[in-house]
């Protein structure tokens, strides 16, 4: 299976571990779910022989049907693009802008979006504008000092 470019806007199935749950303890997510690359980005590292390397890195925030407990932090999917994505088409779904999972790219916890034949880790891209308005609201509240980062790489 072909990975995609991991383009900010392309929404993938991914594997994500939320901030309470890494807390807890939890190393995975316990449900895959859509989630929306936010940024995506070349970072220089030193792997185990001290040699400098450049890996991409993929910042992802979650899409949910369950309505968020702050509005301010979520940015409401339209019904026609979730329709076009293949997302829940009977009740609303949101980008949650609270939180991220910051992972290597393509990182293990890509999962194959359910019930596509071909097998693929992408439902499709947002809109330009829909990105935009999820962007700087993740901004928003990172600027609060409100943003809850989750590694998913042990080396970050």
């Amino acid at each position: 299976m072909k990975f995609p470019q991991p383009l900010p806007g392309l929404v993938v199935c991914f594997s994500y571990l939320w901030r309470g749950q890494k807390e807890e303890g939890w190393e995975e997510g316990i449900k895959d779910r859509p989630c929306a690359i936010v940024a995506a980005i070349q970072k220089k590292r030193t792997d185990e022989k001290g040699e400098a390397k450049e890996q991409l890195q993929v910042s992802l925030i979650p899409i949910t049907t369950s309505q968020p407990k702050n509005l301010a932090e979520a940015v409401e999917i339209p019904p026609a693009t979730r329709k076009r994505l293949g997302l829940a088409e009977d009740k609303p779904c949101w980008a949650i802008c609270s939180e991220i999972n910051t992972t290597d790219w393509p990182g293990y916890d890509l999962r194959p979006v359910p019930g596509t034949k071909p097998p693929r880790f992408e439902y499709g891209f947002l809109p330009p504008t829909l990105l935009r308005d999820i962007q700087e609201k993740v901004s928003f509240v990172a600027q609060g000092k409100k943003l809850k980062v989750v590694s998913r790489n042990e080396n970050l």
